[in-house]
């Protein structure tokens, strides 16, 4: 089985006091040392209370990112402000941190204390991406009062600066703090990203079709959206979410359980987002070509990566991948009297490609 990505599970416990925690992962294989070049958080929706009060579900809001190998930092807004509870509610948030080992890239950037009520916020992402595989992930809650009628829409203004929607509401008075990932696939993998805005959507729709113009394979495209309203006052409850659902190869249906009311019209973004093939490595730099011994067993302990394109037979000799990573390539072939690999997730053959280990 071959992988581009690591992907770490973690469920957190919040107490009814906790507004404020840390959360120690348990992954079974380690974040790398490069976490924030390399790893996101995802777990947008993903927190459910211990409380049947509408107004609580603020406290459903998680701002999080990760503070080492080991550490996620996590934080929500105080309930006591809308939140018919006695105390701030208990909770459990699930959610997943996705580390790439191939050479996609991650960039991880912090916007604090926001005006929730100031529309376009944009932010440098500090160097320029090429958008076509480039997506964006966030993690954000508000500051106190305010959060029942802010939400957040994001997109790319360009090819270098993100753009950021809020509720322009002058009732919503927290402030917006935002994590933010900027995920760049690798080239060559056979993925890319298409981004769809549909602003000023009919209050009264509870399902909209957003239908974009490249087809893509459903089994590795997942739909990435957000929403924001341009108008409606109060401090009731929360904007009602909106669902995303890939149905076919060429559009997103967003769906929502109760309509808007006095134009609550929506601003919907979707990112369609397909993924890296994972066995598909088709070029390889000249530094990192692998070279086949003449003689001896075939070692790779330094931790470097190996990208073999030629046919490599060592003959009685073994292969052993200690520390580091190998890709076959297409036009690359293995062969030896044996195999040792330490981590079979950095071994990666591509689908015309192969290796053989034992004895002839």
């Amino acid at each position: 089985m071959n992988f581009s990505i690591r992907v770490c599970n973690f469920s957190h416990q919040w107490a009814d006091d906790d507004l404020n925690d840390d959360h120690t992962l348990d992954c079974d294989t380690p974040l790398p040392s490069n976490y924030n070049e390399k790893c996101f958080i995802q777990m947008s929706g993903n927190t459910r209370i211990e409380e049947d009060d509408r107004s609580c579900t603020q406290m459903t809001r998680i701002w999080a990112n990760l503070t080492s190998t080991t550490n996620i930092k996590m934080s929500r807004s105080d309930g006591d402000v809308f939140c018919d509870a006695a105390d701030d509610t208990a909770a459990v948030t699930e959610g997943y941190v996705v580390c790439f080992v191939d050479d996609s890239a991650v960039t991880v950037g912090y916007e604090m204390n926001v005006d929730p009520n100031e529309d376009d916020y944009t932010t440098d992402i500090g160097h320029a991406v090429t958008t076509s595989n480039s997506w964006i992930t966030t993690t954000w809650s508000v500051t106190d009062d305010g959060i029942e009628q802010v939400t957040l829409r994001w997109g790319f203004l360009n090819n270098d600066t993100l753009r950021f929607d809020r509720t322009n509401d002058g009732s919503a008075d927290g402030l917006v703090n935002i994590t933010w990932w900027v995920i760049e696939f690798e080239n060559g993998t056979q993925s890319f990203v298409q981004n769809l805005t549909a602003e000023e959507v009919d209050d009264s729709l509870l399902e909209y079709e957003m239908n974009f113009s490249i087809e893509w394979e459903t089994n590795r495209t997942a739909a990435v959206c957000s929403d924001s309203f341009g108008a409606g006052g109060g401090t009731a409850h929360p904007r009602v979410p909106w669902a995303s659902n890939i149905k076919d190869n060429d559009s997103i249906t967003l769906t929502r359980g109760r309509v808007g009311s006095g134009s609550q019209n929506p601003d919907l973004e979707c990112q369609a987002v397909q993924w890296p093939f994972t066995t598909s490595y088709e070029t390889g730099t000249a530094d990192d070509q692998c070279t086949c011994p003449s003689s001896g067993n075939f070692v790779i302990d330094d931790g470097s990566d190996c990208t073999l394109t030629e046919v490599c037979d060592i003959g009685s000799n073994v292969f052993r991948l200690v520390s580091g990573s190998m890709r076959v390539l297409t036009s690359g072939f293995l062969r030896s009297a044996g195999c040792y690999i330490a981590d079979f997730q950095a071994f990666f053959i591509h689908d015309s490609g192969g290796a053989f280990c034992g004895p002839r």
